[in-house]
């Protein structure tokens, strides 16, 4: 996949750029709910730039943590996100950013824990996932979404579910920022051509607020 590695750098600095909880920036993602055939459903937020109709633009998916799983819709803007969605981001390096929230019990990623204390990756995707992968899909459909500038970043449990995720579709996403997580290192050859900035270790990714 093509990558804008202006846009990526930028992407990379603003989410680093951790603040409180914003009012202001978290009324620009609209809320809405995805359902899939099964009657499954997944809720999320999404921002929509000021775009000229006939350009496509990025698409960021943001999955946040553990402790912003839940059913209000609105926990999972409040970490990590914010910059994204900044008078200053919105005007220089516009772009769709999408932020699923994980039901209450359900995680992002799917692995099993083995001896070695490896985990290893399994078959099937879990449920939140399946269902965040199945709205991406969607959005690439109805939206202007540039298919080869489709990002992908999450903190802790979203971390982890970035490595999922783009193990898991490797032709879906074109980059990835995972902060606190971690993945099947047997599967490392599947995604050996994605750009990454790995983060790892909380000191480390708070010294994001000096940048």
């Amino acid at each position: 996949m093509k990558m804008n590695h202006t846009f990526w750098i930028a992407l990379s600095l603003a989410f680093l750029s951790i603040q409180t909880y914003s009012v202001a920036q978290s009324d620009r993602f609209e809320p809405g709910v995805y359902k899939s055939a099964d009657g499954d459903s997944l809720q999320y937020r999404l921002m929509i730039p000021d775009y000229n109709p006939i350009r496509d633009y990025p698409l960021v998916v943001f999955l946040h943590g553990s402790g912003e799983r839940g059913e209000d819709n609105k926990a999972q803007l409040k970490w990590g996100i914010q910059q994204l969605a900044s008078d200053n981001m919105m005007k220089n390096f516009p772009c769709f950013v999408l932020a699923p929230q994980c039901p209450a019990n359900g995680w992002w990623s799917n692995y099993e824990n083995l001896a070695d204390g490896q985990l290893s990756l399994k078959p099937e995707a879990g449920q939140a996932m399946s269902l965040m992968i199945e709205l991406v899909e969607s959005l690439i459909i109805d939206l202007n979404i540039d298919t080869n500038r489709v990002y992908i970043t999450g903190l802790s449990m979203g971390g982890y579910g970035t490595f999922d995720a783009i193990i898991r579709r490797p032709d879906l996403f074109a980059a990835a920022i995972p902060v606190c997580g971690g993945g099947d290192i047997s599967q490392a050859k599947l995604i050996k051509d994605i750009p990454m900035w790995i983060i790892t270790g909380w000191p480390l990714f708070m010294v994001g607020r000096l940048l």
